[in-house]
């Protein structure tokens, strides 16, 4: 099994003057090696300087040490052979996408939940390279430094590469996907950012040169099938409310404005059933919060279960109360934290006040240009109820083109 559950993708760059396009279609290995070669070579003629490629972290087989990493032999010649001399013919790069998250949950323990995050790691954690002795301190700039090993295994060191995809994701199933929750996701897109663009670190292989990352993804996909992580890869809800805030040291939260310095009151870890109903009765009553979300057949209602709705309870009295000290304690049953509880449709009130703070205060985002008045009317549509399926309409439109195109190739 692959690291990545997601289909592979073709990226193809459109580059028209200084400008920059790109469009992702689907691309399933299913499919002859050859053949699609042929069809790339093809599909280059309209589009000169296209750039093509994305591939599963998967070919790439022994990855540790990355000194020792090679592709799987099955693909190489008939397929990754001729896609890496096309590659190298047109000055593309070599697309991969990259997932920590799956390496380190098929090693059972033997990669430390640090080295994923980007979180520092004493001496005696480091992994090193025992044929380079470099040092990796991370496991990402491991995975990369091993893409290029085995480039440089099959004499194609001068293709650089692009990461496509990569991310954590902020739920799933609790039982088989503990990591999977919102403190690791953004803990791990929080210091990729840095790590890139704040530090612009390279790898140990190539300490001068920082990569071109892409984080996958905007929106969560709340009826992709398979695992319940699948879900939960998005920066955003279907509503435009962010998961998290991607915080990156010495810049505040990358998703917010200056009013999300924002905290919320939820049910604590490991608080007593029987407290947590008789807070979220008073909370409910006594306490004056609004409840009217938790009720049967509204947003919040689901999962309904005691937890869930305390917490609600418990922010709506928070928030209520201006966060005055005292106002999340509920007997021990409450904390507070800087996580966004929120959770598909259900948007929880220290963020619905940071949502109507954003729609009513000026917008720099929304006046800037035509194009991005779009996109937040868009945004702002969605938060309205109009959940529209971005990757259907991307998809249609994508598979049009090619079908387009092929046929006037073939004309």
């Amino acid at each position: 099994m692959g690291l990545s559950h997601h289909p592979p993708l073709y990226h193809l760059h459109l580059r028209h003057r200084r400008r920059r396009r790109l469009l992702c279609f689907p691309f399933h290995l299913t499919s002859p090696p050859r053949s699609s070669i042929l069809i790339f070579r093809h599909l280059r003629s309209p589009f000169p300087h296209s750039d093509l490629h994305s591939l599963p972290f998967s070919i790439i087989l022994n990855p540790f040490p990355p000194s020792q990493a090679f592709f799987n032999q099955t693909l190489t010649p008939n397929f990754l052979l001729p896609l890496l001399t096309f590659l190298s013919s047109t000055n593309s790069p070599f697309m991969l996408n990259l997932y920590p998250y799956y390496s380190f949950m098929r090693s059972r323990g033997i990669i430390p939940l640090d080295s994923a995050l980007f979180k520092p790691l004493p001496p005696s954690k480091e992994e090193i390279d025992p044929n380079t002795l470099l040092h990796y301190t991370n496991l990402f700039d491991a995975m990369l430094d091993a893409a290029r090993f085995a480039l440089r295994s099959l004499n194609f060191s001068h293709i650089p590469i692009v990461v496509t995809e990569t991310g954590w994701p902020s739920d799933g199933d609790k039982k088989i996907e503990p990591f999977a929750n919102k403190d690791n996701a953004d803990t791990y897109n929080s210091n990729l950012i840095k790590h890139v663009l704040v530090d612009r670190a390279g790898t140990p292989l190539v300490p001068e040169q920082t990569a071109s990352v892409y984080i996958y993804e905007l929106f969560n996909e709340d009826q992709r099938p398979g695992l319940e992580s699948e879900k939960h890869w998005g920066l955003f809800y279907g509503n435009g409310t962010p998961v998290y805030l991607l915080n990156v040291e010495g810049s505040g939260g990358f998703l917010a404005n200056d009013s999300t310095n924002r905290t919320f009151c939820v049910a604590a870890d490991g608080a007593d059933m029987k407290a947590l109903q008789a807070a979220l009765d008073w909370a409910c009553g006594p306490g004056k919060a609004n409840c009217s979300e938790i009720q049967p057949g509204e947003s919040c209602y689901d999962p309904n279960n005691v937890r869930r709705h305390a917490s609600y309870a418990f922010d709506s009295y928070y928030q209520k109360e201006e966060k005055v000290v005292g106002s999340c304690y509920f007997q021990g049953a409450a904390m507070v934290t800087t996580t966004d509880p929120s959770h598909d449709d259900c948007i929880f009130p220290g963020s619905k006040q940071i949502s109507n703070t954003t729609k009513t205060g000026k917008n720099t985002t929304e006046s800037s240009s035509a194009e991005e008045i779009c996109c937040w009317r868009l945004r702002r549509g969605m938060r309205e109820g109009h959940h529209f399926k971005f990757s259907v309409v991307l998809r249609t439109i994508i598979v049009l083109l090619i079908a387009y195109t092929i046929s006037f190739l073939c004309s």
